[in-house]
Protein backbone atom coordinates (compact mmCIF):
# COMPACT_ATOMS: atom_id res chain seq x y z
CA UNK A 1 0.00 0.00 0.00
CA UNK A 2 0.91 3.70 -0.99
CA UNK A 3 0.46 6.77 0.81
CA UNK A 4 1.15 9.86 -1.26
CA UNK A 5 1.80 13.69 0.52
CA UNK A 6 2.12 16.82 -0.99
CA UNK A 7 3.71 19.25 1.20
CA UNK A 8 1.13 22.08 2.04
CA UNK A 9 2.52 25.67 1.08
CA UNK A 10 -0.75 27.84 3.13
CA UNK A 11 -2.60 27.52 5.86
CA UNK A 12 -4.82 30.49 7.64
CA UNK A 13 -4.53 30.03 11.81
CA UNK A 14 -7.08 31.66 14.26
CA UNK A 15 -5.12 32.75 17.48
CA UNK A 16 -2.25 30.54 18.01
CA UNK A 17 -3.55 27.65 15.10
CA UNK A 18 -7.22 27.58 14.34
CA UNK A 19 -7.65 25.63 10.83
CA UNK A 20 -5.29 24.33 8.31
CA UNK A 21 -4.87 24.56 4.48
CA UNK A 22 -2.88 22.39 2.82
CA UNK A 23 -2.26 22.81 -0.83
CA UNK A 24 -0.12 20.55 -3.05
CA UNK A 25 3.44 22.10 -3.75
CA UNK A 26 2.68 22.26 -7.82
CA UNK A 27 3.97 25.72 -8.23
CA UNK A 28 7.81 25.48 -7.00
CA UNK A 29 8.49 28.84 -8.11
CA UNK A 30 6.43 30.45 -4.95
CA UNK A 31 9.18 29.86 -3.02
CA UNK A 32 12.20 32.43 -3.31
CA UNK A 33 15.70 32.80 -2.33
CA UNK A 34 17.65 35.79 -1.98
CA UNK A 35 20.81 36.72 -2.34
CA UNK A 36 21.57 39.72 -1.01
CA UNK A 37 24.42 40.16 1.58
CA UNK A 38 22.53 41.45 4.42
CA UNK A 39 22.81 39.09 7.10
CA UNK A 40 19.02 38.23 8.06
CA UNK A 41 18.92 34.93 7.42
CA UNK A 42 17.81 33.85 11.05
CA UNK A 43 14.92 35.37 12.83
CA UNK A 44 13.41 35.34 15.87
CA UNK A 45 10.01 36.83 15.25
CA UNK A 46 7.54 38.37 12.62
CA UNK A 47 8.27 42.18 12.31
CA UNK A 48 5.73 45.24 11.96
CA UNK A 49 6.61 47.89 10.14
CA UNK A 50 4.76 50.15 11.52
CA UNK A 51 5.01 49.62 14.99
CA UNK A 52 7.31 46.82 17.28
CA UNK A 53 5.15 43.94 18.38
CA UNK A 54 6.12 41.79 21.50
CA UNK A 55 5.85 38.18 21.13
CA UNK A 56 6.49 35.33 23.50
CA UNK A 57 5.95 31.25 23.41
CA UNK A 58 2.82 29.96 24.57
CA UNK A 59 3.27 25.94 25.22
CA UNK A 60 -0.62 24.76 24.41
CA UNK A 61 -1.90 21.41 26.24
CA UNK A 62 -0.44 18.36 25.55
CA UNK A 63 -0.94 15.70 22.52
CA UNK A 64 -0.85 11.61 23.31
CA UNK A 65 0.79 10.03 20.23
CA UNK A 66 -2.25 7.23 20.33
CA UNK A 67 -0.05 3.12 21.81
CA UNK A 68 3.02 5.10 22.94
CA UNK A 69 4.01 6.58 26.38
CA UNK A 70 4.79 10.08 24.78
CA UNK A 71 3.07 13.25 25.09
CA UNK A 72 4.03 16.17 22.73
CA UNK A 73 3.43 19.60 23.77
CA UNK A 74 2.69 22.18 20.77
CA UNK A 75 4.59 25.76 21.16
CA UNK A 76 3.67 28.66 19.21
CA UNK A 77 3.87 32.77 19.56
CA UNK A 78 1.73 34.45 20.56
CA UNK A 79 1.39 38.63 20.57
CA UNK A 80 1.46 40.12 24.34
CA UNK A 81 1.70 43.41 23.53
CA UNK A 82 3.09 46.48 21.38
CA UNK A 83 6.22 47.47 22.70
CA UNK A 84 5.13 51.06 23.01
CA UNK A 85 2.08 50.14 25.76
CA UNK A 86 3.17 49.70 29.74
CA UNK A 87 1.32 46.87 30.33
CA UNK A 88 1.92 43.35 28.69
CA UNK A 89 -1.68 41.73 28.36
CA UNK A 90 -2.10 38.66 25.88
CA UNK A 91 -3.94 39.26 22.82
CA UNK A 92 -5.23 37.27 19.90
CA UNK A 93 -4.19 37.34 16.72
CA UNK A 94 -5.90 39.05 13.66
CA UNK A 95 -7.28 36.29 12.71
CA UNK A 96 -10.00 36.03 15.37
CA UNK A 97 -11.05 32.98 17.74
CA UNK A 98 -11.46 32.61 20.78
CA UNK A 99 -8.97 30.81 22.52
CA UNK A 100 -5.27 29.33 21.88
CA UNK A 101 -5.86 26.00 20.93
CA UNK A 102 -4.26 23.90 17.95
CA UNK A 103 -5.54 24.20 14.43
CA UNK A 104 -4.98 20.41 13.71
CA UNK A 105 -4.22 17.39 15.36
CA UNK A 106 -5.09 13.61 15.61
CA UNK A 107 -3.48 10.90 17.32
CA UNK A 108 -0.31 10.64 14.62
CA UNK A 109 0.40 14.33 14.85
CA UNK A 110 -0.43 18.11 14.30
CA UNK A 111 -0.02 20.83 11.98
CA UNK A 112 -0.24 24.70 12.27
CA UNK A 113 1.84 27.63 12.88
CA UNK A 114 4.44 25.89 15.75
CA UNK A 115 7.74 27.50 16.57
CA UNK A 116 8.64 24.47 19.26
CA UNK A 117 7.92 20.75 20.17
CA UNK A 118 8.48 20.05 24.28
CA UNK A 119 8.59 16.34 25.35
CA UNK A 120 7.44 14.37 27.96
CA UNK A 121 7.52 10.31 29.15
CA UNK A 122 3.84 10.11 30.32
CA UNK A 123 5.15 8.65 33.55
CA UNK A 124 7.50 11.23 34.46
CA UNK A 125 7.12 15.09 35.06
CA UNK A 126 10.91 15.93 33.01
CA UNK A 127 10.00 18.22 29.68
CA UNK A 128 12.49 17.77 27.06
CA UNK A 129 12.54 21.17 24.49
CA UNK A 130 13.12 19.27 21.04
CA UNK A 131 15.22 22.51 19.44
CA UNK A 132 17.03 25.81 20.45
CA UNK A 133 16.98 27.00 16.63
CA UNK A 134 14.45 29.57 15.53
CA UNK A 135 12.57 28.10 13.24
CA UNK A 136 8.25 27.79 11.88
CA UNK A 137 7.16 23.67 12.16
CA UNK A 138 4.36 23.59 9.68
CA UNK A 139 3.54 19.86 10.27
CA UNK A 140 4.38 17.00 12.83
CA UNK A 141 3.92 13.38 12.11
CA UNK A 142 4.41 10.82 13.85
CA UNK A 143 4.96 7.59 11.30
CA UNK A 144 2.69 4.93 12.49
CA UNK A 145 3.59 2.34 10.34
CA UNK A 146 7.38 2.55 10.47
CA UNK A 147 6.72 1.98 13.93
CA UNK A 148 4.34 -1.70 13.44
CA UNK A 149 7.06 -2.59 11.11
CA UNK A 150 9.98 -2.09 12.67
CA UNK A 151 9.56 -0.79 16.20
CA UNK A 152 11.67 2.34 15.34
CA UNK A 153 9.68 5.38 16.38
CA UNK A 154 10.20 8.45 14.48
CA UNK A 155 8.75 11.66 13.80
CA UNK A 156 8.66 13.63 10.67
CA UNK A 157 8.67 17.44 10.60
CA UNK A 158 8.22 19.89 7.81
CA UNK A 159 10.22 23.34 8.53
CA UNK A 160 10.97 26.33 7.56
CA UNK A 161 14.20 26.90 9.35
CA UNK A 162 15.90 30.33 7.96
CA UNK A 163 14.60 33.30 6.29
CA UNK A 164 15.71 32.75 3.04
CA UNK A 165 14.16 35.34 1.10
CA UNK A 166 15.54 37.59 3.76
CA UNK A 167 12.27 39.68 4.15
CA UNK A 168 12.95 39.76 8.02
CA UNK A 169 10.40 36.76 8.74
CA UNK A 170 10.50 33.21 8.39
CA UNK A 171 7.56 32.26 6.51
CA UNK A 172 5.73 29.45 4.09
CA UNK A 173 7.44 32.17 1.90
CA UNK A 174 11.13 30.55 2.23
CA UNK A 175 12.85 26.97 1.73
CA UNK A 176 10.63 24.27 3.16
CA UNK A 177 12.83 21.50 4.92
CA UNK A 178 12.32 17.96 6.56
CA UNK A 179 13.45 16.63 9.40
CA UNK A 180 13.45 13.86 11.61
CA UNK A 181 13.31 12.88 15.11
CA UNK A 182 13.22 10.35 17.80
CA UNK A 183 9.89 9.69 19.42
CA UNK A 184 11.47 11.59 22.35
CA UNK A 185 12.34 14.44 20.60
CA UNK A 186 16.28 13.18 20.69
CA UNK A 187 18.09 13.04 17.53
CA UNK A 188 16.40 15.73 15.67
CA UNK A 189 18.68 15.79 12.39
CA UNK A 190 17.66 17.49 9.10
CA UNK A 191 17.23 15.50 5.95
CA UNK A 192 17.23 18.30 3.23
CA UNK A 193 20.26 19.99 2.44
CA UNK A 194 21.02 24.01 3.10
CA UNK A 195 18.63 26.03 0.26
CA UNK A 196 17.33 22.92 -1.27
CA UNK A 197 13.61 23.29 -1.41
CA UNK A 198 11.37 20.16 -0.34
CA UNK A 199 8.92 19.57 -3.15
CA UNK A 200 7.12 16.34 -2.50
CA UNK A 201 7.51 13.31 -0.70
CA UNK A 202 6.25 9.95 -0.79
CA UNK A 203 6.06 6.44 1.87
CA UNK A 204 6.38 3.28 0.50
CA UNK A 205 5.47 1.20 4.04
CA UNK A 206 6.24 -2.35 2.82
CA UNK A 207 9.87 -1.01 2.34
CA UNK A 208 9.94 1.09 5.69
CA UNK A 209 11.21 3.89 2.95
CA UNK A 210 11.01 7.37 2.62
CA UNK A 211 11.00 9.02 -0.88
CA UNK A 212 11.75 13.11 -1.50
CA UNK A 213 12.75 15.54 -3.91
CA UNK A 214 14.17 19.07 -3.62
CA UNK A 215 14.80 21.68 -6.01
CA UNK A 216 18.00 23.55 -5.82
CA UNK A 217 18.18 27.03 -7.18
CA UNK A 218 21.22 26.37 -10.03
CA UNK A 219 20.72 29.01 -11.58
CA UNK A 220 20.57 31.76 -8.78
CA UNK A 221 17.44 33.99 -10.19
CA UNK A 222 15.90 33.37 -6.63
CA UNK A 223 12.88 31.04 -7.58
CA UNK A 224 12.46 27.39 -7.18
CA UNK A 225 11.08 26.22 -10.91
CA UNK A 226 11.87 23.91 -13.51
CA UNK A 227 15.03 25.54 -15.25
CA UNK A 228 16.51 24.37 -11.82
CA UNK A 229 18.23 21.19 -10.44
CA UNK A 230 16.18 18.26 -8.78
CA UNK A 231 17.89 16.22 -6.34
CA UNK A 232 16.40 13.05 -5.79
CA UNK A 233 16.69 11.19 -2.12
CA UNK A 234 15.72 7.96 -0.36
CA UNK A 235 15.44 7.49 3.74
CA UNK A 236 15.43 3.59 5.11
CA UNK A 237 13.33 4.53 7.92
CA UNK A 238 14.09 0.58 9.27
CA UNK A 239 17.88 1.75 9.90
CA UNK A 240 18.97 2.60 13.68
CA UNK A 241 19.43 5.77 12.44
CA UNK A 242 18.23 7.28 9.25
CA UNK A 243 19.67 9.22 6.66
CA UNK A 244 18.75 10.77 3.03
CA UNK A 245 20.61 9.21 0.31
CA UNK A 246 20.73 10.89 -3.21
CA UNK A 247 20.07 8.55 -5.88
CA UNK A 248 19.57 9.37 -9.46
CA UNK A 249 17.04 8.04 -11.70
Amino acid sequence: MMKIEKIPLKFVIGVLLTSVILIACDSPNDQRVSYESNDRGNVAHEKNDEKEEIYKDFTNFPVLIDSTDYLLYPVGLIKVADAEEDEYSLKRYDYGGEDLRIGNYSNDGFSGNLSNIKFQHKDSLKIVTLTQKKMRIERVTFLRDVYKNTGNTLLMYQVYDKDTNRDGKITLSDVACLYLSNLDGTAFRKLTKEMHHLNRYKFIEDLNRLYFYTLEDTNKDGEFDLKDKIHYYVVQLSNKNPVAVEYFP
